[in-house]
Formats: C-alpha cells, structure tokens, sequence
C-alpha cells in the first residue's frame, strides 16, 4: 500500500505507514494471523457482498484525508 500511497500524494514515505504490533501495543500483545477477513461464508449465507474493492477504499481514504487537512 506504500507505493499506491506514494502514487496519490506524490509523495514518498519517509516514516513507515506501518508499525510492528510488538513495538506499537508492547510486549504481550497477540497479533492476528490474517488481516484480511474472508467474506465468502457471510456472502454465501446472506447474498451481501463489498461495495467497494481494498485498493478503492484505500483510495478514497488517503483522498478524502488529504482534501480534509
């Protein structure tokens, strides 16, 4: 997502946009396997799906951020 990020705003990330869990929440923390969840049994069961894709939700996060601030 860096790079897609970069593309945006035109401008490269000095800082990392991502942290290790570990060195963010403090030893004892228990970071989740899979991030992304997986919306195949909701889909199946209800017919609901995603209006929009990640990479688009990502996308107008970071512009609606930047026209914001």
């Amino acid at each position: 997502m860096r790079k897609y990020y970069e593309e945006l705003t035109g401008n490269e990330t000095k800082e990392p946009i991502f942290v290790d869990s570990k060195k963010f929440y403090g030893e004892g923390y228990e970071d989740s396997e899979r991030r992304y969840p997986d919306l195949t049994k909701i889909q199946r069961l209800t017919g609901w799906s995603a209006k929009y894709n990640l990479r688009d939700t990502f996308k107008n996060t970071v512009l609606n951020a930047i026209n914001y601030f």
